[in-house]
């Protein structure tokens, strides 16, 4: 307004000139002091997230995190589950739960199935072991385990006269959910894998055989303690059969529970508790399990691939936000997003995040 009427009230030559260089000057600062906050200023958009899918179906949805400031912005993403549907988390080191041994947990007969549903949480992937019932110190101790070695799926089996046998998978992706079902049959002296169902691999050596039993406790987070290091990620039903299921059957009960009274069904192990340090057996004969190390129980159907970044002044950052009902039931599912960061007027922002799986 002054510089306006400055202008229009004419004046010489000079003043004219200093107001040439005033009004730049002026339009600079108006438009630093608008630009933002001399601090950060965290925007997300959307607000909320909501997704709709059918039993078994996974999708992808985006937020993106701005700093509307001009200094930069740290910040960090967790997820705060509201309903969960439980699984075990396993941290690589020192995590895992140990169910003493028993006859029925033993691969002695005519057939054997393994099924599990595992999410290995890392990338690229390491060598681990999963779960079994494998001893260390020498082969008179192993039965079966089965372990990750280098990004595949890795089943060993061993026989008091065929010595071990082992099936490989093709690689798997991290970060997923992925069913596992490993199947033995004297009948056709055949071992068999399927991932998610599928048949991958076959073999029929003339050598395979199942027929031994130790005093070897089954463990699931490792299996001997010394061959790899322990499993890292989530692993949720996992099951043990003395019978060879078939194709059909797997891909019938893997998405749901079992309610343990099934034909053949050996161990069940659903992860439901919610709390405490044992895992109950669902199957009739109670091998019930301690967990050890730490394990900590929760629910995976909401990911995201960033948890924390650094954003400089009017930059921003998009999250990629995975939901997957691979393992839900039908229902309502729901939970937060926590966005914390050091915008001293928003230091926590909150995304709620609903699932409706049909």
């Amino acid at each position: 307004m002054f510089i306006i009427k400055g202008i229009h009230r004419g004046g010489d030559t000079k003043h004219f000139k200093n107001l040439f260089w005033t009004i730049p000057f002026f339009v600079v600062l108006v438009f630093l002091c608008c630009k933002g906050k001399s601090y950060p200023d965290i925007s997300v958009f959307p607000s909320s997230l909501s997704e709709t899918l059918d039993h078994g179906e996974t999708s992808k949805k985006w937020i993106i995190i701005s700093n509307d400031g001009v200094s930069y912005l740290p910040f960090d993403i967790s997820i705060e589950w509201e309903d969960t549907m439980p699984f075990l988390g396993f941290d690589g080191v020192d995590d895992y739960v140990e169910v003493p041994d028993h006859p029925s947990l033993s691969a002695i007969g005519g057939a054997f199935t393994l099924e599990c549903w595992i999410n290995v949480g890392e990338d690229p992937i390491r060598a681990r072991e999963i779960l079994g019932k494998w001893g260390s110190g020498g082969s008179s101790n192993d039965e079966y385990g089965l372990d990750l070695p280098s990004g595949i799926l890795e089943l060993a089996i061993s026989g008091t006269s065929g010595g071990m046998t082992e099936i490989q998978t093709a690689a798997i992706t991290p970060n997923t959910w992925t069913h596992f079902a490993g199947v033995f049959d004297s009948a056709s002296a055949s071992l068999k894998l399927f991932i998610n169902g599928i048949l991958e691999t076959s073999m029929t050596p003339s050598t395979l055989t199942m027929n031994r039993d130790t005093d070897q406790p089954f463990r699931m987070g490792t299996y001997d303690f010394s061959f790899h290091p322990n499993f890292k990620g989530q692993m949720d039903e996992v099951r043990i059969w003395n019978v060879a299921r078939t194709q059909a059957e797997i891909q019938a009960d893997m998405n749901r529970e079992l309610s343990g009274t099934e034909s053949g069904l050996v161990g069940y192990w659903k992860f439901n508790e919610g709390s405490g340090n044992t895992v109950y057996d669902f199957s009739p004969n109670n091998n019930d399990g301690t967990l050890h190390g730490g394990v900590t129980r929760g629910v995976m159907w909401l990911s995201i691939d960033t948890t924390s970044a650094i954003l400089s002044a009017d930059d921003e950052v998009v999250v990629e936000v995975t939901f997957d009902a691979t393992i839900l039931d039908a229902g309502n599912y729901n939970s937060n997003l926590i966005i914390s960061s050091i915008d001293p007027d928003e230091p926590e922002t909150i995304i709620p995040v609903q699932l409706t799986v049909r």
